[in-house]
């Protein structure tokens, strides 16, 4: 089969061209060649040529460095190499040859004369058109004057590092712009630090004044200092300094040292080092702040006392020529002092009456009583009043307002008691007389209530029907006044009464008159004016009865409920409920009825200031009164 001449003549031309460009690079590799190996005689640096794979030395230029190799030789490694670094060197080698890139190793190796230094080899792979190792062009330069310098400057390094951290001294080492070179470890224990954290940073970077400390000089005395030590040449120990440090959490801590600046002066007479060493006296400085401070409060607490001596005789003095009995204990309750005018009234001695010996002179009807009051008042630091008589030195027992009052130091606590006892006596006699009077006249005007709705009730007994009925509440409400009045003078205080207890007295005695039925009272306690209380009590005589008579079927049994309870605003809310048949399906509060009870309830809770509403509860029906109370019983 033939080719085509066309081809031929194609395939042909392809051919000499490949040959020549092959020719023209092994021109141009001999000329590199050629002009790498003349460098290389011109220079101190050896030559060499190695096989693609190293395992042939095929040339070596020692100039004078390292022996000659004018012929290839297979133990090159051997002769060249000590044993302790061929491993080395094969490993670099065969990594080179792995990349087919540059070897370049520092290592030790055999000279000329015997001896062995260092060399630092590169060597070059010469690569053919597809890419694979030829061989290899190197260069060996003697390095090992630089390796002595640089083993003898370890050597050097090692020897300041041993002598350094033989020094138990806390000391930095700095530059003269004030770099930190070195740091003992008895400097980075005191300072709460760490080397490799100072290292390489500027003296006041690592160490700057205390920024909540606005009196702080430790920077500027320091600065100061350095910059003497670098223009005299000369140490320089500072006075004590307050330095604060920062510990690793940012918050500063007060420190006092006692620093020593000493300079490290080169060949030239510069400085080129500086050492900063410190102590640390904090403890020391402390002690004696603490000290300097103890004195002083020792002679402010001297001027205080006399002071005080001066007070507590003008105070004793003024005491004893009050009209009142006196008397002082200290925080626990225990009385250690009493002004003239009890021991006269008493006729009795500190000895016998100090502590809790004043009970002796107390009347024994009242004496579990106050005593009681006033422990409570020792115990919670409340002032304490109380009213109870007290044995004279004739033994007769009048009456007394006592009172006491806590003295408390700048923090609150309860320190002593001042306590007084007034001659209440002849006032005592007159409240007395008047509450006599009082419930005398009470009971007269509770006898005449009790016998107008007595005579309203037997007048009701001759009469019929709508009359009849209007006589009997009137019997009712007059009765219901009389039970409120009763409760009003019974109170300590007639001008104010307790609601709770008001509402369930109040809710027996109306249930009296309906037997049959279950009246049920749960009211939270509240303060109510005198004035309030005969419309409440009227308001709840009105619902309750009117729950008797219509909530259910006569002869029936039924439960009527009155509740109490505080609302918002400080106002009272009282709800009178019952479970019965309910209201008609016409009944409005707005709309005018003839029922008297309806118009009485309506007017009442006017009086009272208050809003009423009536709901269903299926079955039964609450009224519900809303009105204000005062604000202090809240």
């Amino acid at each position: 089969m033939h080719a085509k001449p066309g081809r031929v003549g194609l395939a042909s031309g392809h051919r000499y061209h490949s040959l020549d460009a092959t020719r023209l690079v092994e021109r141009k590799l001999r000329e590199s060649q050629e002009r790498l190996h003349a460098f290389l005689l011109a220079s101190t640096t050896s030559m060499y040529r190695m096989s693609a794979d190293w395992s042939e030395m095929r040339e070596l230029d020692g100039q004078g460095f390292l022996s000659d190799t004018a012929s290839p030789r297979t133990d090159w490694l051997q002769s060249y190499i000590p044993v302790d670094e061929q491993r080395r060197v094969l490993a670099a080698i065969a990594e080179a040859i792995r990349t087919k890139s540059m070897f370049d190793l520092e290592h030790r190796v055999q000279l000329a004369d015997g001896s062995f230094g260092w060399t630092h080899s590169r060597a070059v792979p010469m690569l053919d058109e597809r890419g694979e190792i030829v061989e290899w062009f190197g260069a060996a330069t003697d390095i090992t004057e630089r390796k002595r310098m640089e083993d003898a400057l370890r050597a050097g390094e090692e020897r300041f590092r041993l002598l350094y951290e033989a020094q138990h001294t806390a000391h930095l080492v700095l530059s003269p712009d004030l770099i930190i070179e070195a740091v003992s470890e008895p400097y980075a224990q005191a300072t709460l630090t760490r080397e490799t954290d100072l290292v390489g940073k500027h003296m006041f970077d690592a160490f700057p004044d205390n920024p909540d400390d606005p009196q702080a000089t430790g920077v500027r005395n320091l600065a100061a200092s350095l910059s003497w030590v670098k223009e005299h040449r000369r140490p320089h120990r500072m006075a004590v300094q307050k330095y604060d440090i920062r510990r690793p959490s940012g918050e500063f801590e007060v420190r006092w040292w006692a620093p020593l600046n000493i300079p490290v002066l080169g060949p030239d007479g510069t400085v080129r080092h500086i050492i900063h060493q410190v102590e640390d006296v904090t403890c020391e400085m402390l002690e004696r702040q603490n000290a300097a401070e103890a004195k002083a409060a020792e002679e402010r607490m001297r001027a205080v006392a006399e002071v005080l001596r001066d007070r507590e005789d003008q105070f004793r003095t003024m005491a004893d020529a009050l009209p009142q009995l006196a008397w002082m204990a200290d925080d626990t309750g225990w009385i250690y002092w009493y002004n003239r005018r009890w021991y006269e009234y008493t006729g009795t001695t500190l000895d016998e009456m100090q502590g809790w010996g004043w009970q002796k002179v107390h009347h024994p009807d009242h004496v579990e009583r106050v005593v009681k009051r006033i422990q409570r008042s020792w115990d919670t630091g409340e002032a304490w009043e109380d009213t109870f008589p007290l044995r004279g030195a004739d033994g007769q027992y009048r009456w007394f307002l006592s009172r006491a009052v806590p003295l408390r130091d700048a923090e609150g606590r309860v320190t002593r008691w001042f306590g007084t006892n007034t001659d209440i006596t002849e006032r005592q006699q007159r409240e007395d007389f008047q509450k006599l009077l009082l419930h005398e006249i009470s009971h007269r005007v509770k006898n005449s209530l009790a016998m107008v709705s007595g005579l309203l009730a037997l007048q009701a007994k001759g009469l019929e029907g709508t009359v009849r009925h209007a006589v009997e509440d009137a019997s009712v409400r007059v009765r219901t006044v009389a039970t409120v009045h009763d409760q009003l003078w019974r109170q300590a205080d007639a001008r104010e009464i307790e609601l709770a207890p008001f509402l369930s007295n109040l809710a027996t005695a109306i249930a009296t008159a309906a037997p049959r039925h279950k009246t049920l009272v749960e009211a939270e306690p509240a303060i109510v004016s005198a004035d309030a209380a005969v419309p409440i009590g009227l308001l709840i005589n009105e619902l309750v009865t009117n729950a008797y008579k219509h909530a259910y079927a006569p002869g029936s049994e039924g439960e009527v409920r009155i509740a109490g309870r505080r609302t918002k605003d400080h106002c009272y809310e009282l709800i009178v409920a019952d479970g019965g048949r309910g209201l008609p399906s016409d009944f409005d509060l707005r709309k005018p009825r003839g029922s008297l009870g309806v118009r009485v309830i309506t007017n009442l809770t006017a009086q009272l200031k208050g809003t009423l509403t009536v709901r269903s509860s299926h079955p039964g029906t609450r009224f519900i009164v809303e009105f204000p109370i005062k604000t202090h019983a809240a």
